[in-house]
């Protein structure tokens, strides 16, 4: 099971033929059928996945600031540049008005749980996503 899961991508019976066994084709749909196959195949796409984000994600060298401000640039395109027509420029503004929006909606939302932290602990929401983890006293009683 493990070679077949191995050489498994995306084709249960190349992967049964790679594998060795004797009948493939029964043999792929018996394997596919089996719960620990299939986990152990799903964690293997997840892996693929993230290794593949990891490079894509390496490879590009543009950033947030870049994204908007090309966005800006395309909402103030000309008519005359573009046949009259304002459908990339109202498009762009849509979008720039969403991120936006969403972001002062998410700032509204964490004020409020930013009240009363220190520094550090606001440095570790940011780097985190989350503040410090509470220790429990046990002198302070049952939490």
């Amino acid at each position: 099971m493990l070679k077949f899961v191995a050489v498994w991508q995306g084709d249960a019976v190349a992967a049964a033929r790679a594998a060795g066994y004797r009948n493939p084709v029964t043999d792929a749909y018996r394997l596919m059928d089996n719960p620990t196959v299939m986990t152990e195949i799903k964690r293997k796409q997840r892996a693929i996945a993230e290794e593949s984000g990891r490079r894509i994600g390496a490879q590009l060298n543009f950033d947030r600031s870049h994204v908007l401000n090309r966005l800006w640039e395309i909402a103030q395109i000309p008519p005359e540049e573009t046949n009259k027509g304002l459908g990339s420029q109202v498009k762009a503004a849509e979008v720039l008005t969403a991120v936006f929006d969403a972001e002062l909606k998410y700032i509204a939302e964490l004020l409020p749980h930013l009240q009363g932290k220190t520094a550090a602990e606001i440095h570790c929401f940011i780097r985190n996503g989350h503040f410090p983890l509470q220790q429990h006293n046990p002198d302070d009683g049952p939490s």
